[in-house]
């Protein structure tokens, strides 16, 4: 009998994401989804809701009764209050909705973020889960206390398990997120609807950069195998200059002469942030599959393709 999977957030980037793997990889489960936007198509596994609204999110869970909930509701929310409430306040709602459910003790999969570490992998330092939290930015500080009311839950009983997931690239990484970025402004120069130039934070920085598909199966994989109550970071281990990564970009496109223009918005920069993946692969059987060069491919070829 295939175990139920509810994913919060199922039309975002990595509810989605999850949700394709699973279903193209054939892989045991059957799955839900929650998402306060409507499918495109009629799907009676995807419900319609709002996690403020407790009572119908009760009759959800009633009546899925899910072995795993991944509550990826949430994410870079535009706005310091949406933030909050997408990522933490609505946190809190599922788990005390959960409480409500009679004989009901799913294990939930809270997606965290290397954002939470701040500068604690300074000067090449591998950052591994015990690392003080040190968040410079709102979404950093929001995703941290996400964690930790988590974990207060953890607690009290309930079987909560955190993958704190570094940087993303791949097929659907969205404009908000580096490489999404240039891959859209490298997609839109080829379709001669910007001019040839990309504007950038300091490319010096040093990111750990890991695909989506090997985020999903990791995601998988600390479910199945990750200890209650514990954090598992979810990256490659892998330095990449954010220099490299454009420079690999343009050299898959066939415009040339696109001038790369760097800038200082005053904000606090994150420098190297490399993490340590020795616990996840310690406890699992999850090891990283995609290389980086396929993993950018896929990232251009989506705006190139499904992006018009």
């Amino acid at each position: 009998m295939k175990k139920r999977i509810l994913i919060t957030g199922v039309n975002g980037f990595i509810g989605g994401a999850l949700r394709r793997f699973i279903r193209d990889r054939n892989l045991n489960f059957e799955v839900f989804g929650i998402d306060l936007l409507k499918p495109a198509q009629a799907d009676q596994q995807i419900f319609v809701c709002d996690l403020n609204n407790h009572r119908k999110l009760q009759r959800i869970l009633s009546k899925i009764r899910p072995e795993y909930i991944f509550h990826l509701t949430g994410g870079r929310i535009v706005g310091k209050k949406k933030l909050l409430q997408s990522n933490l306040l609505i946190s809190q709602v599922l788990f005390e909705t959960i409480k409500k459910v009679p004989n009901f003790w799913p294990r939930i999969i809270i997606p965290s973020t290397a954002a939470e570490y701040g500068n604690a992998g300074w000067r090449g330092k591998f950052i591994t889960e015990n690392a003080n939290q040190r968040p410079i930015s709102w979404y950093g500080f929001v995703k941290s206390m996400q964690t930790g009311l988590s974990l207060t839950y953890a607690q009290q009983g309930f079987d909560v398990v955190v993958g704190r997931i570094f940087n993303i690239s791949g097929f659907g990484t969205p404009p908000t997120l580096v490489i999404g970025k240039f891959a859209y402004e490298i997609s839109c120069i080829e379709k001669e609807r910007k001019k040839k130039v990309i504007y950038t934070k300091d490319l010096a920085v040093r990111r750990d950069f890991l695909d989506i598909q090997d985020v999903c199966s990791a995601l998988l994989a600390i479910a199945k195998d990750g200890q209650s109550g514990e954090i598992y970071n979810i990256c490659s281990s892998k330095a990449y200059s954010i220099k490299d990564l454009l420079q690999k970009l343009l050299s898959y496109s066939g415009v040339r002469g696109v001038r790369i223009k760097e800038y200082k918005n005053g904000d606090g920069e994150v420098r190297d942030a490399i993490g340590s993946n020795l616990k996840i692969k310690g406890a699992t059987r999850w090891r990283p599959q995609v290389p980086i060069e396929q993993s950018l491919l896929d990232t251009l070829n989506f705006y190139r393709v499904y992006k018009r």
